[in-house]
């Protein structure tokens, strides 16, 4: 008896090349988790922003406002910011507040002409640092911001933040003072 005859060898399946377009099917998920490209307008990681901001308060009577920011933008979504703010009312019955803070800030849209922020500060204060009856608290300031890049370097900035502390130069006075600023400065 003789054996079947047997068949030749298969050859081996080609293997994909990347070499070779159409090797591997698309990837329909993709643009899922390929990351945002980076574009000239901004918050982006490495900046250092300094804004000027002027703006209003009101607790009893009005108050005018000033404040210096400095941040560094650490990461694309999160920052180091520290402020030097001053306000002062428009009357006698609030105190006037001198007060440097500093704290994290949290970007939620970087790499885009808009952007959404969240801060958290806390620091030292002066009430009434021009008159007689001063006092050194501790302050913290919570608050919103929104970026609108103006080109590549200049940002038009807007903060809302409710600055607080705890006084007792006339008893014991808790300070609320609800605030707005608007300003802008450069990204360097």
């Amino acid at each position: 008896m003789t054996a079947p005859p047997s068949d030749p060898p298969a050859e081996a399946a080609p293997q994909p090349s990347v070499d070779r377009p159409g090797a591997h099917p698309a990837d329909p998920f993709e643009a899922e988790y390929r990351p945002l490209a980076e574009r000239q307008v901004g918050i982006a990681a490495g900046q250092l922003r300094a804004l000027g901001l002027a703006g209003f308060g009101y607790r009893r009577e009005p108050h005018g406002a000033v404040k210096g920011v400095l941040e560094l933008v650490t990461f694309p979504h999160l920052g180091v910011r520290g402020t030097a703010a001053c306000s002062m009312p428009s009357g006698l019955s609030d105190p006037s507040i001198a007060a440097l803070r500093t704290g994290p800030a949290l970007h939620f849209l970087p790499y885009r002409s808009f952007d959404l922020g969240l801060y958290f500060e806390g620091g030292a204060g002066v009430l009434d640092p021009l008159r007689t009856r001063r006092e050194i608290f501790f302050t913290i300031a919570p608050g919103i911001s929104v970026d609108v890049a103006l080109g590549s370097y200049w940002f038009l900035h807007v903060d809302v933040e409710v600055p607080m502390g705890v006084s007792t130069v006339n008893g014991v006075d808790r300070l609320a003072i609800p605030m707005g600023f608007i300003g802008f400065g450069p990204a360097l």
